[in-house]
């Protein structure tokens, strides 16, 4: 008996060892297999198909070095979840790359071969203490393949949402022969440099240069077109015009023929460019300067509206618009959704929200042989606006809209057979015979993009700097550039880019709460220019009155007049109180909608627990 119950006492460790060990085993073998489901709405955490489509098409071997002090000391636990997120996202790029893609992960400790390794690639450890070597932080990336390298001295967890696009771009610029030719044409310092003269004011400090200059230097080989020009090189592969502005006769015909050779042409112009008024605040509202293209798109059949902008209630951006004065919605300066946003085109789709700041809009149809294609669009309550009284923040502008039928449109774009806008050849040639032979009509077809704003390329407009460890760093406030930048990388042939700095949309705007504003906004507009007419004929009957009274009793007050004036004031107070009850009306339905989600993220889960239960127990039951 002690015999057998020694021996079921050895059979029974025995199987508890070779679970143990099947447990163990399983757990690394299954450790080693990369099983996801990526439940988020717009798939944040799965590579985008532009990034597949550029790993599989790789013709040669590329290494990611990832340097990542994961036993630093101070490493502080954000930043360590961070880098652990990199780590895993890496990791996809391996897996999609099947083969072609290498990972290296080093861990940079003081004195190291890894930390002279991350040093030599010129990535520099971070920390609290610039003068103490011990514990620094490391968390950048080298790109490598072959003799040609990419470094991402330090990912910060600031733009972790352009994190994929950041990686792919280091990989597509150390695989690709040669930079595209962008052409650049503009007479503002995008490329920064000496401020314009102001007469009456100081001389400016130099402008440095727009932030998406820097990333185009790095994408592109740019070259710069002068006012001056009388032709567009023919071996550009996409030209880029921001604000023309003054253009003369030549340069106009010189775009006209670059288009009908096949020339991709991406313009921004704008009625009401607020960064170009000269010793300005960009971000206050003021006085600017309008740009068209109008000698050119009308041959297309389209037109810029010179000297007017879009208002949109239901757009309106909330800010501090002029000097002093509490924060407001303004109509003109427009907030774009994704319903205002193509989700049908390839270069939009991704794209979740834009600003832009006093535009324009186009109207008209495209000419015959002419494919046109929204791409921003306002909705169908905008409408026209004097560009100068808006700019400087005239109620009664904003109040004066004129709409047009289909509504206008903020971006699209043309493709087709375009002809001349120029019949009779080049304007800045008098002489006939000196005529060189012109084109008429467009050899092949062609492809323009046409944008009614200029200010959303703007720093101020687009992003947030900031520092960390001491580093500047950038946080995209909204997908302008990104709209920007897919624009030209699909004009230039780099497809596999397009939409990867849009991808990730981590905000969530209240949309319900913005219609309930947009609503109440317009109600208040129409008490506030009810209020406007009621003075306007006070007024008008006051001095209506004076003029029929004695010249002698001027400055004595009839009974008509008091009774006018106290009719005033009794029907300014009852508007000015009605205003108040627009005003409460809309915080107690902000309140009502806040309560109701509260109760909902509140109390729903644990109702949906009891309901469970509850159901579980009668199913008990009856069984």
């Amino acid at each position: 008996m002690k015999n057998l119950l020694t021996t079921r006492r050895l059979q029974g460790a025995a199987g508890v060892a070779l679970f143990l060990g099947i447990l163990i085993a399983a757990n690394v073998l299954l450790g080693q297999v990369r099983l996801r489901r990526d439940a988020t709405q717009d798939r944040l955490y799965t590579l985008s198909d532009g990034t597949a489509r550029l790993l599989h098409k790789l013709d040669r071997p590329v290494t990611l070095k990832f340097y990542y002090a994961r036993s630093a000391a101070n490493l502080p636990p954000p930043l360590k979840n961070y880098g652990d997120r990199v780590a895993d996202l890496l990791k996809e790029f391996v897996a999609l790359g099947k083969g072609r893609v290498e990972l290296e992960t080093y861990d940079p400790k003081p004195d190291s071969d890894a930390e002279e390794s991350a040093q030599r690639y010129g990535i520099v450890g971070q920390g609290a203490d610039p003068l103490s070597e011990e514990g620094r932080i490391y968390l950048g990336l080298a790109v490598v393949a072959g003799a040609k390298e990419e470094v991402l001295p330090f990912l910060s967890p600031v733009n972790e949402d352009q994190l994929e696009y950041q990686i792919t771009r280091a990989i597509y610029e150390t695989t690709r022969e040669r930079k595209p030719r962008l052409g650049l044409l503009t007479p503002l310092p995008v490329m920064g440099g000496q401020p314009p003269m102001n007469f009456g004011m100081p001389q400016q400090q130099p402008q440095p240069p727009w932030y998406f200059m820097e990333e185009l230097k790095g994408l592109y080989e740019i070259v710069t077109i002068g006012r001056e020009a009388t032709e567009i090189p023919a071996d550009l592969n996409a030209l880029l015009v921001i604000h023309p502005q003054q253009l003369g006769d030549a340069l106009p015909y010189a775009l006209d023929q670059y288009v009908l050779r096949g020339g991709r042409l991406l313009a921004f112009m704008d009625p009401q460019c607020l960064i170009a008024s000269q010793g300005g605040n960009p971000m206050m509202m003021a006085g600017g300067s309008g740009s068209d293209l109008n000698t050119l798109t009308k041959a297309w059949g389209l037109e810029l509206k010179p000297g007017k902008v879009l208002s949109d209630p239901y757009l309106a951006t909330r800010g501090s618009f002029r000097r002093g004065q509490a924060p407001e919605s303004n109509p003109t300066w427009l907030t774009l959704r994704a319903e205002n946003i193509n989700s049908n085109d390839v270069t939009t789709s991704s794209l979740r929200d834009l600003l832009l700041p006093c535009a324009g809009g186009f109207t008209g149809q495209p000419a015959a042989g002419l494919t046109m294609t929204a791409l921003l669009q306002p909705t169908a309550s905008a409408g026209f606006v004097d560009a100068m009284a808006a700019g400087l923040g005239s109620d009664a502008a904003l109040n004066t809209v004129e709409r047009s039928s289909p509504p206008p449109l903020l971006a699209l774009r043309l493709q087709g057979k375009f002809k001349t806008a120029f019949p009779a050849g080049n304007p800045a040639v008098t002489n006939q015979l000196s005529q060189t032979a012109s084109l008429k009509e467009s050899t092949t077809n062609g492809t323009v993009v046409l944008v009614a704003d200029v200010d959303m390329l703007h720093d101020a407009f687009c992003l947030a700097r900031g520092e960390v460890f001491g580093q500047p760093v950038y946080q995209m406030r909204n997908h302008n550039l990104s709209f920007l930048f897919n624009m030209l990388e699909q004009l230039t042939g780099s497809q596999d880019l397009i939409g990867l700095r849009s991808r990730s949309s981590y905000e969530r705007p209240f949309n319900r709460v913005i219609a309930l504003e947009s609503r109440a906004a317009e109600q208040w507009r129409a008490e506030e220019k009810r209020l406007n007419d009621v003075l306007q004929d006070a007024q008008r009957r006051l001095s209506e009155l004076q003029r029929t009274k004695d010249p002698s009793q001027q400055v004595i007050l009839s009974a008509e007049q008091k009774s006018e004036i106290e009719k005033f004031r009794q029907e300014t107070v009852r508007t000015r109180q009605q205003l108040k009850e627009v005003r409460k009306s809309l915080r107690r339905d902000v309140e009502q909608l806040g309560l109701r989600c509260k109760i909902i993220n509140l109390a729903g889960m644990p109702l949906l627990v009891i309901l469970f239960g509850v159901a579980r127990a009668v199913r008990r039951r009856r069984t």
